[in-house]
């Protein structure tokens, strides 16, 4: 059968939303980690900043190879 330019659309849109979902879960998976982080930081009354990227870093591999961050990208493609 010949791709037709709702099969375009909607393969657009569910690529879009398998992103969405990911960046969903990735954040939901990261934010306590970080929140942890800084409740640790402030609690020894350490001055500074500290880079979002160290704590991507130190966060990011555990979240993105979560089985939870598998089904939040094949989600929006098992309707």
């Amino acid at each position: 059968a010949p791709v037709t330019f709702w099969h375009v659309i909607v393969a657009d849109y569910l690529t879009s939303m398998a992103k969405a979902f990911s960046d969903l879960q990735l954040t939901a998976c990261l934010s306590p980690g970080i929140l942890a982080h800084y409740g640790d930081y402030y609690a020894t009354e350490h001055a500074g900043y500290t880079r979002s990227t160290a704590l991507w870093e130190e966060h990011h591999a555990a979240c993105a190879s979560s089985r939870a961050n598998a089904v939040m990208l094949a989600l929006p493609f098992w309707w």
